[in-house]
């Protein structure tokens, strides 16, 4: 099976995050891991997510990973990067969030074309959250 981590650089996204790790926690598939960055997080973001992650028994592993200072969303991706342990990656920014079947849709389109080196999907902006 095809393993797939998700990359989600935290810095202050209080108003957002716990929508966001809930979108990656309902995900259908199951060979998934998320890597969330702390990127030196000032407000209660990371409070947020392991709140959430206390009673989580779902499939995704996930793992928080600390950085000493602000780096900037870049290099939290390069960090989760450079930690991430599955065969392809997802970035998710932190006031975003993805639908229960995205990477599971994504892993079925790669397994169809197994020569494909990157995947990509559709956007929806909502009004409502602009």
């Amino acid at each position: 099976m095809i393993t797939v981590s998700i990359i989600i650089p935290v810095y202050n996204a209080s108003q957002y995050i716990e929508r966001c790790v809930t979108s990656v926690m309902k995900q259908e598939y199951e060979h998934l891991e998320c890597l969330l960055i702390n990127d030196f997080s000032q407000d209660d973001s990371v409070d947020k997510i392991s709140m959430l992650l206390k009673d989580y028994e779902g499939h995704v592993r996930f793992r928080m990973i600390n950085n000493e200072k602000n780096l900037g969303v870049s290099a939290a991706r390069n960090t989760g990067t450079k930690q991430a342990k599955g065969e392809y990656i997802y970035y998710l920014d932190s006031d975003d969030e993805i639908c229960d079947h995205t990477i599971k849709t994504l892993v079925h389109l790669v397994e169809q074309y197994p020569e494909v080196e990157l995947v990509q999907g559709n956007t929806s902006t909502h009004p409502e959250d602009i």
